[in-house]
């Protein structure tokens, strides 16, 4: 029997021999980019997608969404590497071999000229559709974003008050302060170059009260005094003094606390419990999220009143600079762009923990605050900032200034913020 096996064995190992020198091992590689070349003009190679430091949390969600494309597209690589915001607006200098794509934040890039202009069919979240264009021209993609709200502490507050300054001048005191002085309701941080805490302030305060007169509105002949009164009919009754809340000293009735302040480090404050509330992003909720978990964290919540607002929106653009292949580059481009926009790649954003840019059904369901972020959005329609413009963050920081003082309400804030934006960040 064994001679019989040896000769056996002999013949398959022939044939595997054979095979093997008229199939070589990288046969099927081959193939494979055959069909690339076919596609794509015979591209293989690496594209280069630059991001910002900022959206280092979309890195693990961008990272695994590379695999997936890559293994779809054999012999073809994306690199994606983090650089600083000089370096990402000033890409097409020419001091550097260019990146294909960029990934960056509203007002960090001020030029379109060496952006491609893309198709602008895609179905995004209602108020979306402009952000990324120019003059009516789409030259980048929103892929990700994120939102406000606003993070308390239940233990010293049962829910977000309509009025803040109805409240005692003071929270009563953490029991590590002694002094209650160190306790507030409220603070907010400052503004960055990414990031308006400005605007934030007045979309979470839009539609709250603002005294019995934005209630309700001023009867008739009642409020400012504009000087265009008539002349008083002396048949007729004096008319009833106007209401306090009209008119206090020129200023609207304030709805922030007396204690409110502006410019201040919110998060260590809130931690500590010597701050009361506090604006968040998804950024804030994942680290409050952390510290919950492991006990030292105070008992929060979270909400998201107002209206939908965001400048935190991941914008993917395809440059335009000139170089070898750039047709077929471009074309893998927007593949790309469009399978970071499928509805199976945006709900796996919940690996940064962000917000799909279409709709789709609800992600973070019963996550603390997350899921309060993500009911925000629900059937708002988003304003969003200028991709390619700063100017509206003055207007912004303006009427938060005036929004505070009690000088306009926050929804006349909130309007006067809208037509600015819509108007693409011109005052």
């Amino acid at each position: 029997m064994k001679r019989l096996y040896r000769p056996i064995a002999w013949l398959l190992l022939c044939a595997a021999a054979a095979l093997i020198v008229l199939y070589p091992a990288g046969d099927a590689d081959q193939k494979r980019e055959a069909a690339i070349r076919a596609r794509y003009g015979g591209f293989s190679g690496v594209l280069r997608l630059w991001t910002c430091e900022d959206l280092s949390p979309l890195s693990g969600w961008l990272n695994g969404r590379i695999a997936a494309f890559e293994k779809r597209h054999g012999g073809v690589y994306i690199q994606l590497s983090e650089v600083d915001e000089a370096a990402l607006g000033d890409f097409a200098a020419g001091r550097v071999n260019p990146p294909d794509m960029l990934l960056f934040l509203p007002g960090m890039i001020e030029e379109t000229a060496f952006l491609l202009p893309l198709e602008d069919d895609y179905a995004l979240r209602a108020g979306l559709e402009r952000a990324g264009t120019l003059d009516g021209t789409r030259y980048a993609l929103p892929v990700a974003m994120d939102t406000y709200g606003l993070a308390y502490n239940r233990a010293l507050l049962g829910a977000l008050p309509a009025d803040w300054s109805a409240l005692s001048e003071r929270p009563a005191a953490s029991k590590s302060f002694k002094k209650q002085a160190e306790s507030y309701w409220l603070d907010w941080p400052r503004d960055t170059d990414a990031q308006s805490w400005s605007a934030a302030l007045i979309a979470l305060f839009s539609g709250t009260a603002s005294g019995e007169t934005a209630r309700q509105g001023a009867p008739a002949g009642e409020g400012l005094d504009l000087g265009l009164s008539l002349p008083s009919d002396p048949t007729q009754p004096p008319a009833e003094a106007p209401r306090a809340e009209t008119l206090i000293e020129n200023r609207l009735p304030n709805i922030l606390p007396d204690s409110f302040r502006r410019d201040a480090s919110v998060y260590a404050s809130f931690t500590r419990a010597s701050l009361t509330a506090m604006p968040v992003t998804a950024r804030e909720i994942r680290r409050l999220t952390t510290l919950s978990d492991s006990g030292r964290a105070p008992d929060w919540a979270a909400a998201a009143p107002g209206a939908a607002f965001t400048d935190q929106i991941a914008l993917l653009a395809i440059t335009n600079c000139e170089r070898t292949a750039l047709p077929e580059r471009q074309a893998l481009c927007r593949e790309f762009a469009l399978f970071l926009l499928a509805e199976d790649a945006q709900r796996t954003l919940t690996a940064a923990q962000a917000l799909p840019v279409i709709d789709t059904p609800p992600l973070y369901a019963g996550a603390n605050g997350l899921s309060a972020l993500e009911s925000g959005l629900s059937g708002q329609t988003i304003a969003a900032p200028p991709a390619f413009d700063n100017a509206w963050r003055e207007r912004a920081a303006a009427l938060a200034d005036r929004m505070v003082a009690g000088d306009i309400t926050p929804q006349a804030a909130w309007d006067a913020l809208k037509d600015t934006l819509n108007a693409g960040g011109a005052p």
